[in-house]
Order: C-alpha cells, then structure tokens, then sequence
C-alpha cells in the first residue's frame, strides 16, 4: 500500500507543474511552446490557453508557464500564458491595468481616470478612412477634419478653419487632396 500512495502522489505532482520556456511557436492556429520542466524533462508543443481578445507573444529567453496535465495525463498538458519576471511591469497602484510590449510602447489604465498611451516611435489612430499618427516631430490627420471649439463668442468654424481658443483667429488646415 505504501508503493501506490507513493504512485498516486507522484502522479498528482505531475498534474501541475512549471516549466522553463526554450521556444514559442506563434505560426499556427494556436501558440505552442517547448519547455523543460523538473529533473531537465523537454516537452514540446504545448499548447498555450489564452483568453479571447488578447493575444501575446512573450520573450522565449526567461519565460516561464505554469503546466496542467489535462485528466491527469501527463501526455495531455496545456500552458497558462507565459510569464517572463525579468520584463514585468511593475510598480502598478492597486486598481491599475497595464498593456505593454518589450519595445516600450504601453497603454495603462491609471487611478483618476487617466489613460495613458505611449508609443516608442509613433501612435496610430485609425477609424475608417480616418488616421491620426502621433510621432516624435509630429501630429498627421489624413481625413475630413473639423475641430469646434466650446467657444460661446465663435461662429462655427469652415472645415478648413480651427479657430484659436487664445482669440488671435482661425488657424489655417489644409485638408488632404484627394
């Protein structure tokens, strides 16, 4: 008796385990990876279980997945999304959501109502046939462009005309020929 409790702990050990990420497939209908896991055991092909709306693709180099053997069968194990300690953000206020990649561009949901975007070498805004692209030198809206103001004093403006909130008139837009 003693030998099949010895059994059935080992088996139930091997229901959850962690493994050290050594490749990610992302080419396929599902992302796999290969791991090693305990005692150098390598597992390749694991399916990674993510939730619908967010796909990532994390570094192969310092990730880490938590394994479920599916039924107990250690033949049959899915992977949670990888986790990579060495590229986490940090220092979150309780609350605080953030989305971000290893080129520095995020998107966080900060307390006080602040949505903060941040991209390393620009920002697209696309709706339609309308785009705002946001670099380091500058802002291009391509498209219909009319900005009114909330200014009780002002006629609305032409759509080539943003009118300037300091009084010294209209500024000049010219919208894209087309």
């Amino acid at each position: 008796m003693p030998h099949r409790l010895a059994e059935t702990i080992q088996e139930l050990r091997g229901t959850a385990m962690r493994g050290l990420v050594l490749a990610v497939d992302d080419t396929g209908d599902v992302q796999t990876v290969d791991v090693q896991t305990h005692d150098g055991m390598l597992r390749a092909g694991i399916e990674v279980f993510q939730p619908y709306g967010v796909a990532t693709c994390a570094p192969s180099v310092g990730s880490v997945v938590q394994l479920a053997a599916i039924g107990a069968d250690p033949g049959d194990l899915i992977a949670l999304p990888p986790v990579c300690p060495a590229a986490r953000y940090g220092g979150l206020q309780s609350g605080e959501v953030v989305l971000y990649d290893a080129g520095g561009d995020r998107v966080a949901l900060r307390q006080g109502g602040t949505v903060e975007v941040l991209g390393a070498t620009s920002i697209l805004i696309a709706v339609g046939t309308m785009s705002i692209v946001v670099t380091q030198g500058s802002i291009t809206i391509d498209g219909a462009t009319l900005i009114v103001p909330d200014l009780p004093q002002a006629e609305p403006p032409n759509p080539n005309q943003v009118w300037n909130p300091g009084g010294a008139g209209p500024l000049a837009i010219t919208p894209p020929s087309g």
